[in-house]
């Protein structure tokens, strides 16, 4: 099923995204198959295979969704939060109860116009995790982002480097194979793992929201605004299964700002139906 994701390598959109109003950023369907083909080679390599588990917390930019098509690939679990978590919350939700083998975070982020810097928190939470063969490190505001102080880190283009784009072998999962963990909000205690199969998650769940209840069909545009650490995230990038013209992703300020042009081809404007 997953393949459906990723069926299409041609040049029509697959993401546009904005981040805030600092970075605008486009990938097509064949650019987004061979970035996945190249990850989940780099994650193979770092010793992911089916069954384990790779973490990430990020803001909602394309390197995430392309972490989660290579992890997927390889019928390893998905686990994501927001960038803005402290280091204590990404370790206690997203990466210390997942016990990861790869780890994926960022240099910085924009915040309401603000840069946000990582370095530090990266560190602290790679510290306190043992079973991490691999900590990537995405570029958004650094090209060259310091990973030093990392734990096994490595910038997120050092890391695919070594591998070219190639046919991905997805691997063949049973009806109830886990694909994500998420996690409850935390507002009444501890935050909760809640394990979601391949199936009942993209076959049934999504498919069936996105075209029965969105009327999503080919061609059309999916926005919705959240952050990697939401389950809206998941329901988002799902979405490639139903062949819109692009999934569209963002990280916007705060503050309201000018509505976007319906001909401008980063709007943000959602087409969700007809």
């Amino acid at each position: 099923m997953l393949k459906n994701l990723l069926r299409h390598r041609d040049d029509a959109d697959a993401l546009v995204f904005w981040g805030e109003d600092r970075v605008r950023r486009r990938l097509s369907r064949r650019e987004l198959y061979a970035e996945v083909s190249r990850f989940a080679q780099a994650l193979q390599a770092a010793g992911v295979a089916c069954g384990d588990r790779v973490a990430a917390y990020l803001p909602n930019l394309p390197e995430a969704l392309i972490a989660m098509l290579a992890t997927a690939a390889l019928g390893a679990i998905w686990s994501s939060g927001l960038a803005r978590l402290s280091a204590s919350r990404a370790f206690s939700t997203v990466s210390g109860k997942s016990s990861p083998r790869c780890c994926s975070a960022v240099d910085a982020y924009w915040y309401n116009g603000k840069a946000i810097d990582c370095p530090a928190k990266n560190a602290e939470v790679a510290a306190q995790l043992p079973s991490a063969a691999r900590t990537i490190v995405v570029s958004y505001l650094d090209a060259s982002p310091a990973v030093m102080a990392v734990r096994n880190g490595v910038r997120y283009a050092d890391f695919v480097a070594p591998f070219t784009a190639a046919e991905i072998e997805f691997v063949a999962l049973p009806f109830d194979h886990p694909l994500f963990i998420m996690f409850s909000s935390g507002t009444t205690g501890v935050p909760k793992c809640i394990r979601c199969t391949v199936t009942a998650v993209l076959l049934l769940q999504h498919l069936k929201e996105h075209q029965l209840h969105g009327d999503v069909r080919a061609g059309d545009r999916i926005f919705y605004f959240t952050t990697c650490g939401w389950m809206m995230w998941n329901w988002l990038v799902s979405g490639l299964a139903s062949e819109p013209r692009c999934c569209s992703t963002t990280v916007r300020r705060s503050r309201p700002g000018p509505p976007a042009s319906p001909s401008d081809p980063f709007s943000t404007t959602p087409t969700l139906s007809r």
